[in-house]
Formats: C-alpha cells, structure tokens, sequence
C-alpha cells in the first residue's frame, strides 16, 4: 500500500548518504514551469541537507554559473537514444540515485518516449537506484482515437518506470492510486509527496498597501471594497467558467475589482472588452509577473476565484500560492478535490460547476470580515504544516538517505 496523509516533519536524524543525487528533469529555469521551479528549490533545499545535487535537463536551460560548477547538466538534448546513451555512461559511472522528475508531456516525442522509459529502466537494471516522482501520470482515456492511443501509450510507460522504481512518489492522492494500479508485483512503495508552492511570500506591508491603492485606485467606477483574485495561465480549460463567475458577480455587486493575474491574462481582458464590455472597467489585468510581483499582487487580493472544472488538489500551483498567502479559495467541488480542502475550512465551494451558487457564496464572505479573516488564517496556516518547503525537502532527504 501506499503512504497517503499529510505528514509534519520527521524530528529524527537523516544521515545523509555521500553517493550524488542525480535529479532528471524536463525543465528548469530559466525556462519557466511548474516542473523547472520545483526542481531548482528541490535541488537547492537537498544541497543545503550535505547532498551533492546534479541536475540533469534539455539543452538551452541553467545559468552559466550554474554548468559551470557542474550543478546543472543540460546534457539531455531532445532526449533521443542519442542523447541518452552517453548521460547513462556518465550516471553508471559515477554512481548513485537517480530522481526523476515525471510529466509524461515533458519528455519529448509528443508525450509518448518510450525509448526514454526503457532507458530508465536500463539504469535501475545496472544497479542505479531510481525513484519516481510523479507530477502528472498520463492522460485520460477520453477525447480523438489519437489522444486515447497516447493515453495506452503513457500508461505502458509508468508501467516500465514502475518496473524499475525503488520508490515512487506523486503529488496527489489520486495519482498514488493510479500508481498502485499500474505497479508489477512485488511493487514499489508509493507515497504521496505533495508539492509546494514555488512563490515565496515577499514582506512588505507598506509594497502592498501601495500596490492595492493603485489597483483600485486604476478603476474609473470609484474605489470598489474587495479585490477578488484570480491566478493561472488562462487556458481553455478554466476561461469560460470564469468569465461565467465574473458575469455572475458584477452583476450583483459591480463595486468588486477582479485582479487578473499571470500570463495571458492580458489576453482574456482583451476577450473580456469586447464579449463583456461593461465588465471590463472592473478588470486588471497584470499580464507575466516575477514571482515577487506575484507575491506582492496575492497580498493584495481578499479572495481567490479559482473556477478548476474537475476541482482542486494538491498539484494546482495556482491553489497552493494562494493559501501560502493566506488567501482563502473559491472554486467548484469535482472528481480531483481532496477532502481537506473542505475539512480545513480553507476554501469555498459549489458543486457540478454552479456558477450561480458559487458567486453567492463569494458575495456572502465578502460581507462577513471575519470569517474571511478566520478563512485567511486557516489556509495560511494549513500550508505551514503540510506543504512548506521545509518540510517537502525534509520528505526527499528521509526518501533519498534510505
């Protein structure tokens, strides 16, 4: 079975094992992703527990300071066999660990390289000891014949990453699930390891304060009470169900400023200005932000609108930035929510993508300030104890010194 729950940090003593930690990643800063950020924390917090980190990545990514020193290797090319070959000489010939960062979509090949699976596997049979963390798993079986074809084909890959696993981890409960569906017997251990978020929270009362003046400030229909918030990359997966919650909103209470954050949010705007003109003077849209700005703008936010159309775990980046922050959420109940966004008292809630019923609630919290302080206090602090870094990196070196 596997490891689920939310874990506090072990107090007991990790002695850290001298054999190099070779993480394997398809992104990393400066290219950007979820996947690039949470390795370049991940690999600084391991080399801060006495690790000695390489990372391993695609061409055109890490610093120069950074290949320089030999900590990031961006030696996997288009991650061809070509490319593979000579990484795998190196790994086998230094020894260690491999960690290997998993999205199906990231590996090239248009999502489906086995060859790099078998490669994997290769590595664990010459005695190198891997472990899985998996991001995402494969996808649905759902959609064209081509997109049902790649979702076989990925699942036969997990299945060969499995096969070779001494641990696999995921950032969900319901992906350790898959996980244990897919594993060859005896199977690996499998654990969740939830993600944290790659904004760090930036202090500065006075940069925040100022920052919400001029947000409201900008609005031409006077100052408007609340912000409500919303963080993502706009895709169309999420748009309509916001545009819907937006409609909804302004058209009860158009005194509200929606905070329209991250790229290709000056596209929706845009969208917005001409599907929705008299909404428009209620937007702002932020356009790509450094982390810090993202910080500073979330401060500036009294709720967080994040329409998810199949729910909310803990793989939403977007999610996790905002209660890092102390921003309670306000999105739709599906198949991915996990149960403790509602046990926590974190997050507000409308089943089935009622947009209707969602909106009052958020108009109702918005009237009472304390519940949204006690809201804000409480997503604040279940990130504290269940998704900091601290404690993530705390998790890799139990798993890693094993």
């Amino acid at each position: 079975m596997f490891r689920v729950g939310y874990r506090q940090a072990s107090l007991k003593i990790i002695i850290v094992s001298p054999v190099p930690i070779h993480i394997l990643t398809p992104e990393y800063p400066p290219k950007s992703g979820g996947v690039a950020d949470h390795t370049k924390i991940l690999a600084a917090g391991l080399r801060k527990q006495g690790f000695q980190v390489l990372v391993w990545c695609p061409s055109n990514m890490g610093t120069k300071e950074e290949i320089d020193a030999g900590e990031v290797r961006p030696n996997l090319g288009r991650m061809r066999i070509q490319d593979l070959v000579p990484v795998g000489k190196r790994i086998l010939s230094q020894g260690g660990k491999v960690l290997l960062q998993w999205v199906p979509h990231g590996y090239g090949m248009r999502s489906i390289n086995l060859p790099f699976c078998f490669w994997i596997w290769f590595l664990a049979k010459r005695g190198i000891c891997v472990n899985l963390m998996a991001h995402e798993v494969f996808l649905p079986m759902e959609g064209t014949l081509k997109q049902k074809a790649a979702g076989i084909v990925q699942r036969l890959m997990i299945r060969l990453l499995l096969c070779g696993s001494h641990c696999a981890c995921a950032s969900t409960i319901r992906y350790c699930k898959f996980l244990q569906e897919w594993s060859p017997t005896p199977a690996p251990r499998i654990q969740h390891m939830p993600i944290y978020s790659n904004i760090s929270v930036v202090k500065g009362a006075d940069l925040v304060l100022s920052l919400r003046k001029k947000i409201l400030g900008a609005k031409t229909n006077g100052f408007p009470r609340f912000i409500i918030g919303h963080f993502s990359t706009f895709n169309g997966m999420i748009t309509p169900l916001l545009k819907a919650c937006l409609r909804q909103i302004y058209t009860v209470e158009p005194e509200i400023c929606f905070l329209l954050m991250g790229k290709g949010s000056v596209d929706f705007e845009r969208d917005i200005r001409i599907e929705i003109p008299e909404i428009a003077k209620s937007c702002v849209a932020t356009g790509l932000l450094t982390s810090e700005e993202v910080s500073l703008h979330l401060q500036c936010c009294d709720i967080m609108l994040q329409p998810y159309s199949g729910g909310v775990d803990t793989r939403n980046g977007s999610a996790l930035a905002s209660i890092s922050h102390g921003k309670p959420l306000a999105t739709f109940y599906g198949l991915r929510t996990e149960t403790l966004w509602r046990e926590k008292g974190v997050s507000i809630y409308s089943e089935c993508e009622d947009v209707n019923a969602l909106c009052c609630q958020i108009l109702l919290l918005l009237d009472d300030r304390e519940r949204l302080a006690r809201m804000g206090e409480a997503a604040r602090q279940l990130y504290l104890e269940e998704f900091a870094v601290d404690i993530s990196i705390r998790h890799f070196t139990e798993l890693l010194s094993e």
